[in-house]
């Protein structure tokens, strides 16, 4: 399993399904069957952010999650596995 501490939150990927938890108790599952994309991005004063489109022409997901630069790496392997299963 891979995880990610994003800011208030985190990201977990059992090879199967994305896991979103934040501080505040909520959760998100996303099957990467139903996946379009996720990636990271560039924001503003340098800081990082992760984006996940989901579903149907990519309108849900979640976007403007801020990936301490400390975790970056982790950020980085997750996308690589999971673009890797997508594509299998």
């Amino acid at each position: 399993m891979l995880v990610v501490i994003l800011e208030g939150g985190l990201l977990q990927f059992d090879g199967e399904v994305i896991e979103l938890f934040s501080e505040q108790g909520k959760n998100d599952r996303f099957h990467i069957r139903f996946l379009e994309q996720i990636e990271l991005e560039a924001g503003r004063k340098g800081i990082t952010l992760m984006t996940l489109r989901y579903g149907k022409n990519g309108r849900s997901g979640f976007n403007g999650w801020i990936v301490p630069q400390e975790n970056l790496a982790d950020a980085n392997a997750l996308i690589e596995a999971v673009n890797s299963t997508k594509g299998n």
